[in-house]
């Protein structure tokens, strides 16, 4: 929980609220559907649900956190459980315990939190920065991926480089990543990689820097091609 409170004290470093604000409290807070906010939301309650259109950024404190509908600018919050089925034309900034998204998020998302699940339905437009015990990425991401967790598993498209730090790296069937992949742990504990794509990786060690690399084929869509994966710190291929 430390963790979650450090990261957003660092998301709400970078948040600059515009002149025009709304606040809303109560045990439970929603904007409408049909219903339209000029200018930024400041919310905080038990659940708070956007079903309509805020024209600014959204900043919510609460247990749960629905964003069904249309936020323009961006989503920062600090919640239990975070869901966006809708659209955020923005970055997300989220400290949570479980993130959900099903919907999608134009820009960058960063998120610290236990659990965070990126849909198959689910997409975000630039990159994506996340910690948190396990990471599940079955949707879409356009840029880059950074993540700090114990687990993670990549089964969906990204469009540039793989970095991820923690105990176990998943690559299923079907992922497909266009940039370098690489991956590092901590020294003292297994650390594993998992491909499943049918290929079994050579690995290379590094005898002077104690770095291993794994080359492996990838099937996209039923082509294959090389991509080189990268593991450092007691990496072995499960």
């Amino acid at each position: 929980m430390a963790v979650l409170f450090t990261g957003f004290s660092v998301l709400m470093s970078v948040a600059t609220p515009a002149s025009a604000t709304e606040f809303r409290k109560g045990d439970a807070v929603n904007v409408k559907k049909g219903e339209v906010i000029k200018g930024d939301l400041f919310a905080t309650g038990e659940h708070i649900r956007i079903d309509g259109e805020v024209d600014g950024d959204v900043y919510a404190f609460a247990h749960q956190v629905d964003v069904t509908g249309h936020i323009n600018g961006d989503l920062i919050c600090f919640a239990q459980a975070v869901r966006v089925s809708g659209v955020i034309d923005g970055n997300l900034r989220t400290g949570a315990n479980n993130v959900t998204v099903t919907g999608t998020i134009e820009r960058n998302a960063m998120s610290w939190s236990e659990t965070l699940n990126l849909d198959s339905n689910g997409k975000i437009g630039r990159s994506l920065t996340a910690g948190g015990e396990t990471l599940t990425l079955d949707g879409r991401i356009g840029r880059d991926f950074l993540g700090f967790a114990d687990t993670t598993t990549i089964s969906g498209f990204i469009g540039g480089s793989v970095r991820e730090q923690g105990k176990s790296l998943s690559i299923v069937s079907g992922a497909q990543i266009d940039g370098k992949t690489s991956f590092k742990g901590q020294k003292g504990t297994q650390r594993s990689i998992r491909r499943e794509t049918g290929v079994a990786p050579g690995i290379h060690e590094d005898r002077a820097t104690g770095t291993k690399s794994a080359a492996a084929a990838i099937t996209f869509g039923g082509l294959s091609g090389p991509r080189r994966l990268s593991c450092s710190a007691w990496c072995w291929p499960a």
